[in-house]
């Protein structure tokens, strides 16, 4: 809750009015906005400003024009008269960066977020810090480490990408996620350290990691990419059942429209495979690469039609 001002000096008018808060960084990135009452004090806009931010008041410095806002003022001195008040936000990065060694992982997550917003992309000092957040023993605070990168790191960060690439080998999956979408968002759809990192995966001892390689694929690379096709055709031999109902989902986004050899891939699975979620799924991939006038698959996809374990629970 935000500390309540105390009552306005004697003589001063009761009526007061809202005043519309909006707060910017420096750089003029939009940060949020609220209300207040015009009679509310610097003080009860920090306190705010920390709610909003999570930035405690002894990181900030609160501007108005090339006006340092002073705590012994209210609101009204700055605003003068209009419902409106536009305050830059400079935040402490050093401060910042002292938080983030706090033994509370509250404290270390709310200054990740805050440098995130604070910090202007491709900050290397910033992107350090974080950086060194991806070891914290705080799975979540690891997580908005990741998050944090994505949005501080400029257009193919070679150092980032790499960090984000060993992140995709955490056995947690909302770590894996947050590396995965960080990695889309810094190095792009189709960039080669991104999907060889994921191909590399396919062979990891962990099926859950092989499952994860093997349906990340579409969101890492373009539709027709023969190392990707090739590594799916290996995975479809895999021990375990989800990996195979992965790779068979993915050939369905991955391949061009009439690839041979996916379609014989996919007609092998589903007379050959042992799971019927696999070969259930493989009938809908099929039916996804396969020409409308491909006799051979459709010949295949008939069969399925009497086939009552192969019918599609979704229809």
């Amino acid at each position: 809750a935000l500390p309540i001002s105390p009552p306005p000096p004697a003589g001063e008018a009761m009526v007061s009015a809202d005043l519309q808060v909006s707060l910017w960084t420096v750089g003029g990135r939009r940060l949020g906005e609220f209300v207040l009452d015009e009679r509310s004090s610097v003080k009860d806009l920090q306190y705010a400003v920390a709610d909003l931010l999570e930035l405690p008041p002894t990181c900030q410095t609160l501007l108005v024009g090339e006006e340092v806002l002073s705590v012994k003022k209210r609101l009204k001195h700055y605003s003068e008269g209009l419902n409106c008040l536009e305050v830059h936000v400079v935040m402490s990065h050093e401060l910042l960066y002292k938080r983030l060694e706090d033994p509370s992982d509250a404290v270390r997550r709310a200054a990740i977020k805050a440098l995130s917003r604070a910090a202007p992309r491709g900050s290397e000092p910033a992107i350090a810090a974080v950086s060194r957040c991806l070891a914290d023993e705080s799975s979540e605070v690891r997580r908005m480490a990741l998050q944090a990168l994505a949005q501080l790191a400029g257009e193919n960060d070679e150092q980032v990408v790499s960090r984000m690439c060993l992140q995709l080998e955490e056995g947690d999956p909302f770590i894996k996620a947050a590396a995965l979408k960080g990695l889309i968002k810094v190095a792009g759809v189709g960039d080669v350290r991104s999907v060889t990192a994921v191909l590399e995966l396919l062979n990891h001892p962990s099926a859950d990691a092989r499952r994860f390689a093997a349906e990340s694929l579409p969101q890492v690379t373009v539709p027709g990419d023969p190392g990707a096709l090739e590594a799916l055709g290996r995975a479809l031999h895999d021990e375990d059942a989800g990996v195979r109902q992965s790779a068979v989902q993915s050939f369905g986004v991955l391949s061009e429209r009439g690839d041979r050899q996916v379609l014989r891939l996919l007609s092998q699975c589903i007379q050959e495979d042992q799971d019927t979620a696999t070969r259930r799924q493989a009938v809908r991939s099929l039916a996804q690469v396969a020409r409308k006038d491909d006799a051979e698959a459709l010949a295949v996809l008939q069969s399925c039609a009497g086939d009552q374990c192969l019918r599609d629970r979704k229809s």
